[in-house]
This record gives C-alpha cells, structure tokens and sequence, in this order.
C-alpha cells in the first residue's frame, strides 16, 4: 500500500520514508522496508548513519544500525 507508492517512487525522496519505516509496529511493513533499502545498497549508508546520529525513536535507531551492518559488510 503507502510502502509500494514509496518503493515506486524510488529516488533519493524514497530514502528517508523507508528508514521510518523500519520502526514500524508491523513486521512484515519492516521487512519489506529492510529488503527496498537493501536493493539500493551503499547509496543509503550516509541517510543510515545519519539516522542512527540523530533519531530519537529507539527502534528506528536500532533497526538502522542492523541494517548498516548488512549493507557494509
């Protein structure tokens, strides 16, 4: 639903919503949000790293980091 607009979207404007996204409730919202921003590889690392550096949603901050991890290794 909004995550295929956004995943369609795609772009740099897609980056951010899909971070955000990462802290959903819904698992399955994380997953799909996790596997869009993979697909974009190194590209999202700085959006990530500034994530960590500045979000004050704990989920997000955490999922984020997991994610960086994936992507730098």
């Amino acid at each position: 639903s909004v995550l295929e607009m956004i995943e369609k979207i795609g772009g740099e404007t897609a980056i951010r919503p899909l971070i955000l996204a990462l802290g959903d409730n819904s698992a399955q919202v994380r997953i799909r949000a996790e596997n869009a921003l993979m697909e974009r590889g190194k590209a999202v690392i700085p959006y990530l790293e500034q994530t960590v550096a500045d979000t004050e949603d704990p989920n997000v901050r955490t999922f984020s980091m997991k994610l960086l991890k994936k992507i730098e290794d």
